[in-house]
């Protein structure tokens, strides 16, 4: 098996590169596509606030540049960067994020997130996000809202994929598909055509790989429910009686006739207890038709124990027969982790020092998409890393209590000694290699503190 650290997982990056095609004039250029890339990719890596800063973190330290780290070559200026990589098509670093899925499958890691029921293979939640907005820039990927007002938003979305571990608060980004207007239509994309997209492209990038689709009730709907079959893919998703009013109403009927599977369980969380009701069926029709999808159903009631009061109501169907209590319970648990997809994985990517809703630039063609795509990449090695625990990267996180602000005690270590001091030289080596010696971990304690650091004392 291979093995998962940085150095690996940042040449699934390297190596995709060649491939992407350089139309310009070998003979009339004077940087390289590898070396914008590389300097995009790592200002999401370090999560600096903007390519500005970025640039001034790379060319830091009294005239010692850091760009060796990530193996720049050359600096060009940010609208160089800019201009070379807006005509790439997305695809290209699209195949970079399946590079690393399958570096984890090779490791084993990714065997991790599998639940212990083979039934549902991976947990794969998909949830669309809105990552730029303005009334004034525009390229033709961007999607239109026309106000009453007579004035336009100009956005970005994208339906956002990743495996949810199915016990540790972990989402790991890993596909996306852009909601834009496609080739040839005049309406305006949405995201359920998007998902409808990302299921037969996931099929056919990965095209052994078991997974239960986990979703908001906006994709509780037949033909969406139909085509996952269709690419051998499981459901388990989100239901509301506003979106299945006839689904809903026939659960009541079973209720009221009393063939409707229920049982209680009771459990403590923090200094509360509390009481899951759960009901389920097998076999109940999503709409009102003859050719209805039959579904199993269940729903989770939670209450404060010994009290009427209701804390928390989800309800879920799925493709699986639910047999037992058990499997009924674990559905619900399961369906739950499409939360995940927000709370570790939007908010982190919006609130947490990636800043994916700062306009690292616009672009007339591929720009927007492909920065989020490169986002996209450093949270997939940020989250890897901390979960394989790799030795450096495990005992940095274990110092700093988010990694944003692991982050920027990793960026205020370049900004005081570069990378050619024998400092600088020891930390390419903590990040390269993953070993980590003591006198590191003291400059970044010192860091922490906010105590004063001189070139000595970091030595």
């Amino acid at each position: 098996k291979s093995k998962v650290t940085q150095n690996a997982l940042f040449k699934c990056l390297k190596n995709k590169i060649p491939f992407i095609p350089d139309e310009r004039d070998s003979n009339r250029t004077t940087h390289t596509i590898r070396d914008a890339i590389l300097i995009f990719f790592s200002a999401f890596f370090l999560h600096s606030k903007s390519l500005d800063s970025h640039f001034e973190l790379l060319n830091s330290a009294k005239g010692c540049s850091n760009k060796s780290l990530f193996g720049i070559k050359a600096l060009p200026s940010a609208n160089q960067i800019r201009n070379l990589i807006d005509p790439i098509e997305t695809v290209h670093f699209c195949d970079v994020q399946d590079s690393i899925v399958y570096n984890m499958q090779r490791s084993g890691v990714l065997q991790q997130f599998k639940p212990s029921k083979s039934k549902w293979g991976y947990l794969i939640s998909i949830d669309g996000f809105e990552f730029f907005r303005s009334k004034n820039l525009s390229c033709p990927a961007c999607n239109k809202a026309e106000h009453k007002d007579d004035t336009i938003d100009y956005f970005h979305r994208a339906l956002l994929a990743g495996f949810v571990h199915p016990t540790e608060d972990i989402f790991l980004p890993f596909s996306q598909d852009f909601i834009m207007r496609q080739d040839g239509s005049t309406k305006e994309d949405c995201e359920r055509n998007s998902a409808k997209r990302w299921a037969e492209d996931f099929r056919r990038r990965h095209p052994q790989m078991r997974g239960t689709i986990l979703a908001d009730a906006l994709h509780a709907n037949q033909p969406f429910l139909e085509l996952l079959p269709q690419n051998r893919l499981n459901f388990l998703i989100a239901c509301k009686p506003g979106s299945n009013p006839y689904m809903f109403e026939w659960i009541d009927t079973l209720r009221e006739g009393g063939d409707l599977k229920t049982f209680t369980k009771k459990y403590r969380k923090g200094k509360y207890w509390y009481e899951s009701t759960y009901e389920y069926a097998n076999g109940v029709p999503i709409r009102d038709s003859n050719d209805a999808l039959k579904v199993s159903f269940v729903m989770e009631t939670i209450r404060l124990a010994g009290t009427d009061e209701v804390v928390g109501r989800h309800s879920f169907i799925t493709n699986f027969t639910l047999e037992n209590d058990q499997e009924a319970e674990e559905a619900a648990c399961f369906g739950r982790k499409r939360w995940k997809s927000e709370n570790e994985g939007h908010n982190t990517l919006k609130n947490q020092g990636y800043n994916i809703n700062h306009n690292y630039g616009h672009g007339k063609e591929n720009l927007a998409n492909n920065a989020v795509v490169l986002c996209l990449i450093a949270m997939m090695m940020h989250v890897i890393l901390a979960f394989v625990k790799q030795e450096g990267f495990g005992l940095l996180r274990q110092i700093f209590s988010t990694l944003h602000a692991c982050m920027e005690s990793i960026r205020s270590v370049f900004r005081i000694v570069g990378c050619r001091t024998e400092l600088g030289k020891v930390f390419i080596t903590v990040l390269e290699k993953g070993s980590i010696p003591l006198r590191i971990v003291r400059v970044l304690l010192m860091i922490r503190a906010s105590v004063p650091l001189t070139f000595e004392r970091c030595l």
